[in-house]
């Protein structure tokens, strides 16, 4: 048993011992109708991604789909009031299915549309 978040982009391929592994999905992704749709961006108020940290920048809410944009290992990010303003890039791919609906007043989350 393990305790702690993850995902299946957590997930190691094991091919030498017939392993499974699995999770628990309890958390709720926020409805279709919450997500804002912005040409490069897609992003929704309440919601967080779990894991997958790049990095983290201080910064206004409204600047943080323009950070991860302009860093090529970003695709996806957080921005909470964490400090007074912190955007959390995340790699490794993400989409609206993989967001949790996050109870902090004025958490964004959002991602790079290819």
């Amino acid at each position: 048993m393990k305790s702690g978040s993850v995902s299946e982009f957590d997930a190691v391929s094991k091919t030498n011992d017939g392993a499974v592994c699995g999770f628990l999905k309890t958390t709720v992704s926020p409805p279709a109708s919450a997500w804002k749709d912005e040409g490069t961006l897609k992003w929704a108020l309440n919601c967080d991604f779990l894991g997958r940290d790049l990095m983290a920048v201080a910064t206004a809410a409204e600047k943080c789909g323009g950070i991860c944009l302009s860093n090529p290992e970003c695709s996806h990010f957080t921005w909470t009031n964490y400090q007074g303003g912190t955007c959390w890039l995340k790699k490794n791919g993400a989409s609206d299915c993989d967001a949790v609906v996050k109870s902090d007043s004025g958490a964004v989350c959002g991602f790079l549309k290819f």
